[in-house]
């Protein structure tokens, strides 16, 4: 997967909005698909720790540094 150009990053934010957190990677991916992520969206999020995440800047966080 190539770097995320920074309205993907935006994009990705769009799709997981109405996410409650604290969350898991699971619940994201579920909210991801449920939004109609593209599958670019999904593999990245299926890579990301599984973990609790705290807040949406996290996510995307986690997903930006998958590709430095």
């Amino acid at each position: 997967m190539s770097h995320y150009k920074p309205e993907e990053m935006a994009a990705l934010s769009r799709y997981l909005k109405d996410a409650n957190f604290p969350a898991t990677r699971k619940s994201i991916m579920e909210l991801a698909v449920e939004n109609g992520a593209p599958e670019r969206s999904l593999e990245a999020l299926a890579k990301i720790p599984d973990r609790d995440y705290i807040h949406l800047d996290d996510v995307v966080e986690q997903v930006g540094s998958l590709h430095k």
